[in-house]
């Protein structure tokens, strides 16, 4: 018969138990020297909105939400609401040290800081404003507390910036399970409108 044929990891053809073979001696790339690609590092963002109008018993434009954090709110032009920004690590490699940046320029945030998320925790959220600065919200006492509607009318989209994976120094938000964009949305009631209840 004829003697089996040299197989190796690292000869460029993908055999039998290999995920894959780069063909090189490269450790850093797609696929590394033992021919098993890392684990996906992904990274989803959610962002939702709530009334700060008073509805819910709080005070209007205090910071504080008055209501459940959804998708859609509908509130009266001068009135207030709160975005809530979540970040979760839903991959199975870290994300390096620098942590996930997330941008958003309807609240007039270049960039705040999430800081570094463990595989498996649960999301970190912050407040906007309140907990992240927001230079396009007026809203409350002290100013920029909150959000007034006109401000902020319209569909605003929160994106993550920065998210590296420590293992293999790749993009997170380019990772499979990565959702890296979300949106929330705002409609403002103009005075003497009438509202559905």
């Amino acid at each position: 018969g004829q003697p089996a044929a040299c197989t190796f990891c690292g000869d460029g053809i993908v055999n039998n138990g290999e995920a894959c073979d780069g063909g090189n001696n490269i450790d850093t790339d797609s696929c590394p020297n033992n021919c098993q690609p890392p684990p996906p590092c992904s990274v989803v963002i959610a962002k939702t909105v709530a009334p700060d109008d008073g509805s819910g018993g709080g005070t209007a434009c205090d910071g504080v939400a008055d209501g459940p954090f959804v998708e859609n709110v509908t509130v009266d032009q001068t009135t207030c609401v709160v975005y809530q920004i979540c970040v979760t690590n839903t991959g199975q490699q870290v994300l390096n040290g620098n942590g996930v940046k997330v941008s958003d320029p309807v609240l007039g945030t270049v960039n705040f800081d999430f800081g570094t998320i463990a595989v498996g925790a649960p999301a970190v959220c912050k407040l906007a404003p309140g907990v992240i600065t927001a230079p396009n919200c007026t809203g409350g006492s002290p100013a920029g507390t909150s959000c007034v509607c006109s401000e902020v009318a319209g569909v605003n989209t929160a994106n993550i910036t920065s998210a590296i994976c420590q293992a293999t120094n790749q993009n997170a938000c380019n990772q499979p399970g990565s959702d890296c964009s979300d949106t929330a949305n705002v409609a403002c009631l103009a005075p003497g409108s009438c509202r559905m209840t």
